[in-house]
C-alpha cells in the first residue's frame, strides 16, 4: 500500500467539493469511503495520528514506499490496534486480501505476512501520541 495525500479541489470558490483520498465524495449521512489502512475495507472509523515514514519496498532498499499522514482503521481493525491483538489484525487484514485479491499459495502468505508486520511495526515506531480521531468530528 503507498499512501498519498490529496489536497481538496478548489471547486469554484463558492462551495468547494470535499474528496477523501479515495477521490469519494461524502455520503448522504456526511461520512465518507475512508479505506481502512489495515484491512482496505470502505468503513474507516477513526484516524490515527503519525508522523510520515518510509520502507523499502520486497527488501530493496533502492525502491521505497512513502507513508504520509495519519492511518484510518474501520472499527473491528480499531479494536485490535488499541488492544495490541497483531496476531487477530495479520489474520484479517490476511483474509481481507484473499477475498480481494485470490488465495496465496504458503510461500506467498507468508512473504504477506511478514510486510503486514513490517509495515504495521512502523506505523507503531511512527504513531503520534493520543487517541485516535473519530472520522465524523467526533473524539474517539
Amino acid at each position: 500500500m503507498i499512501k498519498h495525500k490529496k489536497k481538496a479541489p478548489s471547486g469554484n470558490g463558492a462551495n468547494p467539493s470535499p474528496l477523501t483520498r479515495s477521490g469519494n465524495r461524502p455520503s448522504v449521512r456526511g461520512t465518507y469511503d475512508i479505506p481502512c489502512d489495515f484491512c482496505t475495507g470502505q468503513d474507516a472509523a477513526v484516524a490515527y495520528p503519525c508522523a510520515d515514514f518510509s520502507l523499502s519496498i520486497a527488501g530493496d532498499e533502492r525502491a521505497r514506499a512513502l507513508y504520509l499522514g495519519d492511518w484510518s482503521a474501520c472499527r473491528a481493525c480499531a479494536a485490535l490496534v488499541d488492544t495490541d491483538r497483531w496476531g487477530e489484525l495479520r489474520h484479517r487484514s490476511l483474509a481481507a486480501h484473499a477475498a480481494a485479491y485470490g488465495s496465496l499459495d504458503r510461500a506467498g502468505g507468508i512473504a504477506t505476512a511478514a510486510e503486514f508486520a513490517a509495515l504495521w511495526l512502523a506505523f507503531r515506531n511512527h504513531r503520534k501520541p493520543g487517541p485516535p480521531r473519530r472520522l465524523d468530528g467526533g473524539a474517539a
